[in-house]
């Protein structure tokens, strides 16, 4: 980051997370809290690089198992392990666990690199893109707590504005996105 603050003419960084750092895994305690903290990194550079032009933004793979060392040895046993599998029906297993029943490859993390890297992703900094085949345990959460939220007296009041607060961003969304597909 401080080369792209000398040189005073914005820059891309990027971080290749995994699905790990948004959704605990068993007997993966240290390389999920490694993961979550390399994506809140991200996060706190995003706000310390903006002024600067300086874009940081994190590729969340999951379970790319093609072309990668890391699903050797005793990882690929301690995995097999876990799910309880053998080791040469792991990448199925994977794979159906997905919403979409597909395979991540690199090339798919390469393109999702590639977005980040471009003009195409140009008013993007402090993201996430999930390349897992959908993975609803790694979804992105965020809502905007409302004073109406905070001052709530019960739980009951909280709720209710906690759910109105929900409708009122979804509706947002629902209606931008409409507006840009006309």
């Amino acid at each position: 980051m401080k080369g792209f603050h000398k040189q005073n003419m914005g820059g891309n960084v990027f971080f290749l997370a995994f699905k790990n750092g948004l959704a605990a895994s068993p007997n993966a305690s240290a390389y999920c809290t490694a993961k979550a903290a390399e994506i809140h990194l991200a996060r706190c550079l995003a706000l310390e690089g903006a002024e600067k032009q300086i874009r940081v933004n994190v590729v969340n793979p999951d379970a790319v198992l093609r072309g990668s060392k890391i699903w050797q040895g005793e990882w690929l046993e301690q995995r097999a392990s876990t799910y309880q599998t053998d080791k040469t029906g792991l990448e199925e297993m994977y794979r159906q666990r997905s919403m979409l029943k597909r395979s991540v490859f690199p090339e798919d993390i390469a393109e999702a690199i590639y977005f980040f890297a471009s003009e195409l992703s140009a008013k993007s900094t402090g993201n996430i893109i999930n390349v897992d085949a959908g993975n609803a345990q790694s979804f992105t959460r965020k809502y905007i707590m409302t004073e109406k939220m905070i001052a709530a007296a019960t739980v009951d009041e909280y709720n209710h504005a906690r759910a109105t607060t929900l409708k009122k961003q979804y509706d947002f969304l629902g209606e931008d996105l409409a507006r840009r597909r006309s």
